[in-house]
Order: structure tokens, then sequence, then C-alpha cells
């Protein structure tokens, strides 16, 4: 709901929201890991100041679709399954 910027994702529109949860200037450490599978995966560490605005802002969304986008380019799309902390 609101305001939000268009962008392509595979074959649908989709719409980013403005302003986002978190952006760049949240992260204070990004870290290529291995996940529980072996797969490789990033841990992304935020700024403390920014961990309250996260959690609340994706504990709302459980159960919705949310992009990881990259200045406006969608990176991937994924279900929230739990509030991000």
């Amino acid at each position: 709901a609101g305001k939000g910027v268009p962008v392509q994702w595979q074959d649908e529109t989709l719409t980013l929201r403005e302003p986002p949860i978190a952006s760049s200037a949240d992260i204070a450490d990004v870290r290529s890991v291995q996940d529980d599978y072996g797969l490789t995966a990033l841990q992304i560490r935020y700024r403390p100041e920014a961990h309250q605005r996260i959690h609340d802002g994706t504990a709302a969304m459980v159960g919705q679709r949310m992009a990881i986008s990259v200045d406006g380019r969608v990176l991937m799309v994924a279900t929230v399954q739990g509030p991000f902390s």
C-alpha cells in the first residue's frame, strides 16, 4: 500500500516501496556464508539504529512478498516468513 516505484521482475510488474524499509546506509557488514544446506547465502548485519525499524517493517509483512533490490533493480523476491532480526 502507498506510493512506490514500478519495476519489472521476471514476467510481472512490482511496486517498490518508497521509502524502503532498509537501504544500503543501514548495512554495517555483508558476508558470503554457507547456509544449513551448503548453499551460498548472504549474511547482512545492520547498523544498531536500523534494527527496530527493520524488525517492525518485516514483522508487518509476514506472509507477504518482499523484494530485495539494488539501485531499482530487483535481485530477488521472497515471502517473509518472520521478522528480520
